[in-house]
């Protein structure tokens, strides 16, 4: 590859992020390549996807080869939680609906695969260094086959994960109080894993940390602790020693290693931590290099592939109209801000409830630890504030009432995505942040459907008809903030008439 002709983008890392945008753009007309550099499968580590993946998989086009590769699936969790008895929460009673345990390297295979497939160059690469300062096109330099080369684009992805090639060059911000350490074992069943831990993910807590265990085969199974990083810094030793102390502390994840030999034991860090910018004039960090959330979560796959998705709606917007350049990234920006804010606000209530029955330092720590670097407009909480639910218990009680738009309305500029664009379009105005979406359900579209006076079930059925289809219980969260923020209003009846005036 040669530094001419200028590529549209150039993508760092091969993982979820990187094939979903690479796939995208590429099956959009672009001119796509994706360095990657080889990593040794003795390392991979073992992932769930949940249920709600799939939507993903199909948006980006995955998701037939994902079913034909045959993943285990998985079907739930078995969670000790600071319980001496575990809880099953299982994803779906029926079975009808189930997530997946992929191996990373399995699954990052078949995604380069399907970007390669769409048209995107795959190269064995190691990125050394990446200029992308200003309007220029972005320069990557790199080896492959023992030779340094260089490639110019429009636009350079980092999506190098942990690496962070563009990310480290002063973007990262760690959580301190969510430095951690991840000691990660294989272990391989002669005969078969007890039948009740084959599609669950096994999670329990412990004084000093927690455990996980999910398997890849009914042999193989990956048994892993997280830990304090500052901790683990000082130890000294093997690490397969540090791991099998740790994996002593626990209960029921460490017995469920029994009968079973473990293969092989590795370190890797498990910080969270996120990007002060997200974009530039010529760069775009997506999944893990944009921001890494607690791997409590179970869904760092599903993040990747959602972060990869909506960078490549944005690129894609930015060269088939440069004047919206700016819009789309700080859409993508925004929302990576969101979904981080979401995710570490769950990272802390699950440490509120295990600091109750381990008030250790690990737990009451992160317990304590309350994010306000990275705060953004929480809607949840506009959803539970007491107008909002006034307004719900109004409507659940007084059907009969017409509501009409409110023409006073305060609507601002908000973008959104339309197909493989982001536009701009209106949003309502609220005191907390502008909203266009409330549980799936588009504010204005709602809004507009009641313009000629419409009870609560009418303005259901037109929703569901001529909108989208949604759940009654969404629809009401949605139609309740409109009434509450006076964007909906009762339509007076005119004397002896069935209709508004």
């Amino acid at each position: 590859m040669s530094a001419e002709p200028c590529l549209d983008v150039v993508v760092i890392g091969g993982g979820p992020a990187g094939s979903a945008i690479a796939r995208l753009l590429a099956s959009w007309g672009h001119r796509i390549a994706v360095l990657n550099r080889p990593r040794a499968p003795t390392r991979g580590q073992i992932e769930s996807i949940p249920p709600s993946g799939r939507k993903l998989m199909q948006a980006i086009g995955v998701l037939s080869a994902i079913e034909r590769h045959g993943f285990p699936a998985n079907r739930g969790n078995v969670v000790w939680w600071g319980l001496a008895d575990g809880r099953d929460e299982t994803f779906d009673a029926d079975g009808a609906s189930h997530g997946l345990q992929v191996l990373r390297p399995e699954l990052d295979a078949l995604l380069l695969r399907e970007a390669e497939t769409a048209g995107a160059e795959i190269l064995p690469a190691t990125v050394r260094s990446v200029s992308c300062e200003g309007s220029d096109p972005a320069q990557v330099y790199y080896e492959t086959a023992g030779t340094s080369q260089s490639v110019r684009a429009r636009f350079v992805v980092d999506a190098s994960g942990r690496t962070g090639v563009v990310a480290r060059q002063g973007l990262r911000r760690y959580d301190p109080a969510h430095r951690m350490q991840a000691y990660l074992g294989l272990w391989h069943h002669d005969g078969a894993w007890p039948e009740n831990y084959g599609d669950r993910t096994l999670v329990e807590t412990y004084e000093d940390g927690w455990g996980w265990s999910l398997g890849s085969s009914p042999s193989a199974r990956q048994v892993a602790v997280v830990v304090d990083a500052a901790t683990t810094r000082t130890s000294r030793g093997p690490i397969a020693r540090a791991y099998a102390k740790e994996l002593d502390k626990t209960r029921h994840v460490g017995a469920s290693t029994t009968g079973a030999t473990l293969e092989r034991v590795w370190a890797c860090d498990a910080s969270m931590y996120t990007a002060t910018i997200m974009a530039g004039p010529t760069f775009l960090l997506v999944g893990d290099a944009a921001c890494c959330i607690d791997p409590l979560s179970s869904f760092g796959v599903k993040k990747a592939l959602a972060s990869g998705w909506l960078g490549a709606v944005a690129l894609h917007t930015a060269l088939v109209d440069s004047s919206r350049a700016g819009i789309a990234f700080d859409h993508f920006t925004r929302r990576e801000h969101e979904v981080y804010a979401a995710e570490r606000a769950r990272t802390l209530e699950f440490a509120e409830q295990a600091a109750a029955y381990h008030p250790s330092p690990f737990w009451t720590r992160r317990a304590l630890a309350r994010d306000t670097a990275n705060a953004v407009p929480d809607v949840n909480a506009l959803l539970r504030g007491p107008d909002v639910k006034a307004a719900h218990e109004r409507l659940r009680t007084a059907d009969e009432v017409r509501w009409r738009w409110n023409h006073a309305a305060r609507l601002v500029p908000y973008s959104v995505v339309r197909g493989h664009e982001i536009i701009v379009e209106e949003a309502i105005r609220t005191p907390l942040t502008p909203l266009r979406y409330v549980a799936g359900v588009d504010l204005l579209a709602l809004g507009r459907a009641s313009q000629d006076g419409r009870t609560v079930a009418d303005l259901f059925d037109t929703y569901c008809r001529h909108v989208a289809p949604v759940p009654v219980t969404d629809f009401l969260r949605a139609l309740s903030v409109l009434v509450a923020e006076g964007v909906l209003v009762p339509a007076p009846f005119a004397a002896g008439s069935s209709t508004p005036a």
